[in-house]
């Protein structure tokens, strides 16, 4: 196999795997967005504190 294709196939798979990784990324994101949803609403942590 020359090296042009070989690049290209290896090109092609990178991309592949971007894909997959994207996909995984916007699962993930759905499911962080669910599970604050259903957490109980709290006031935010004030930043002084503990200091």
């Amino acid at each position: 196999m020359d090296i042009k294709s070989h690049t290209e196939l290896s090109i092609l798979r990178a991309e592949k795997q971007l894909a997959e990784l994207d996909s995984k990324r916007n699962e993930l994101i759905n499911r962080i967005k669910e599970l604050r949803e259903s957490l109980p609403k709290q006031r935010p942590p004030s930043h002084d504190a503990g200091d």
